[in-house]
């Protein structure tokens, strides 16, 4: 059963909003489609010129250049406080960026109408859960919260995006010299590299700001000595990640939609492995992370599914 939100917010997920088909009926001309200015080339498989979005409008496909990934985290990085340290991941092609992010405002504005939340405002998971930030002033409750947080997965799932998380078990690991943050941007990088290696694109990586000296070291190395295990023995590959552009470029969350989805899609990467307790009502739930669909990325994990130690698409967990 679907609450009048949910029926709502999905009505226009799915494309019936802002009178867009009276406007065609009446003959309203369409914004022409401006050609590219640059090209591009990639040793990938051609795509057509002209690909269309679930959400409407088209990008030329052709004229990929690079990715950008959008980084965010969720829990401490140290041994205290959460049961986990995850990082959210969101991947979009330049070529996709302009459609994509003027349907993630358009969803915004729609958000704006439904439930008072500024477009400016940040929405993160944090905020959601305990109502607090730019939501403090709206005194939503908490089914209002939930509402928004399962319809930023199923936008995900409308948007030229794919979408994964790495989660760090604190509680499993043994040896506690170990930086859960380092691990999780090591094994955030290795599935980065693979996925720039595969598909033949360089790699902009986009992160929360924070701790930014100790991510741009990771990624230096990764660049240089990225290393990973292998899954059929002891030994290791050597996989630098020649494909990353520059150093990780730290960004103002509040400053980028973008940001604000990964950081939606680590919690709830996090609460599918850690479900909340059934007697309470939780604003994420263990599925939410399942509503991101097609979104999710699953080759992130694909190894460790195939061996019966991955369980859910596009999450990857350590230690397992």
């Amino acid at each position: 059963m679907y609450t009048s939100l949910d029926l709502h917010c999905r009505i226009w997920l799915y494309g019936i909003k802002g009178g867009a088909r009276a406007r065609r009926r009446v003959g309203r001309p369409a914004a022409p489609l401006r050609p590219p200015t640059r090209a591009c080339t990639s040793s990938a498989a051609p795509r057509p010129v002209l690909e269309r979005t679930s959400l409407g409008g088209s990008v030329p496909c052709d004229h990929r250049c690079m990715e950008i990934a959008y980084v965010d985290e969720s829990g401490d990085a140290g041994y205290g406080g959460s049961r986990t340290y995850t990082l959210g991941c969101v991947l979009i092609e330049d070529a996709r960026w302009p459609a994509a992010f003027d349907a993630f405002l358009g969803f915004r504005r729609f958000i704006r109408a439904r439930f008072g939340i500024r477009v400016r405002d940040e929405i993160k998971a944090n905020y959601l859960l305990r109502g607090g930030g730019p939501l403090k002033r709206l005194q939503m409750g908490e089914r209002q919260r939930r509402v928004i947080y399962r319809q930023h997965m199923r936008l995900a799932a409308k948007l030229p995006v794919k979408v994964f998380a790495v989660v760090v078990r604190k509680d499993l690991i043994l040896k506690r010299s170990m930086n859960p943050r380092d691990v999780a941007w090591e094994f955030l990088l290795q599935r980065i590299e693979r996925h720039s290696t595969t598909n033949d694109l360089p790699m902009m990586v986009v992160h929360d700001e924070g701790d930014s000296l100790n991510i741009r070291g990771v990624a230096r190395k990764a660049r240089r000595a990225n290393t990973a295990g292998s899954a059929f023995g002891t030994g290791r590959f050597r996989l630098p990640a020649r494909l990353l552009i520059d150093d990780p470029v730290p960004r103002q969350s509040d400053q980028s939609y973008f940001v604000q989805l990964a950081d939606l899609a680590a919690f709830a990467a996090y609460r599918r492995l850690y479900p909340p307790p059934r007697h309470r009502f939780a604003v994420c739930h263990e599925g939410m992370w399942d509503e991101l669909g097609g979104a999710r990325h699953a080759p992130a994990n694909q190894l460790a599914r195939s061996m019966g130690t991955g369980e859910h698409n596009g999450i990857v967990s350590w230690p397992n």
